[in-house]
């Protein structure tokens, strides 16, 4: 057994050369591609789209959603799409009985794509995320220049506080041309 563990250290170095060889091919290919986000814009590092949601069991979560735009293949394709949404909690509980987040991508305030993500089992069935979620309206192609943003808005139903379905609009993505 006294070589497994250099074995071991010996696949992890490894593993992480790899890893950032991909990450350094995922530039994008164009000098004019642009990914423009919310947390682009806070210089202090505050995000813009968070929320804490009290449930209540006495469960609470703190929600942070993170909306960006994209320019690839020079002109032609913009995307939209939660690129972050992260959480954490007090406890594994059922906080909530529906969590729905609807992105939008649009061109001068008109929705081009759009997609509705259910994220209810996922913030029940984990105290905090391990892996990034992400949630894609999709991506127009041959688009053109001007006023391309990400928009998005969470409709959501506490567990069990009678109120009914409450909606949080978050702060768009900056634009991009």
């Amino acid at each position: 057994m006294p070589g497994k563990p250099r074995v071991l250290v010996a696949l992890v170095a490894a593993a992480a050369a790899v890893t950032s060889i991909a990450f350094v091919n995922a530039v994008p290919a164009y000098a004019k591609d642009v990914v423009s986000c919310n947390s682009d814009r806070s210089g202090d590092g505050t995000p813009e789209n968070q929320k804490t949601i009290f449930a209540t069991n006495g469960a609470y979560v703190t929600i942070t959603i993170d909306l960006c735009v994209s320019r690839i293949d020079k002109n032609s394709q913009r995307g939209g799409t939660a690129r972050s949404i992260t959480w954490k909690g007090s406890i594994a509980a059922k906080r909530f009985n529906s969590f729905k987040l609807t992105v939008r991508l649009e061109h001068s305030e008109k929705t081009v794509k759009t997609h509705t993500c259910d994220m209810t089992a996922t913030l029940d069935r984990y105290r905090m995320n391990y892996r990034a979620y992400s949630c894609l309206a999709g991506w127009a192609t041959n688009a053109g220049a001007g006023h391309w943003t990400t928009d998005a808005t969470v409709v959501y139903d506490v567990y069990n506080d009678g109120k009914g379905a409450y909606t949080w609009q978050l702060r768009g993505s900056p634009e991009i041309n």
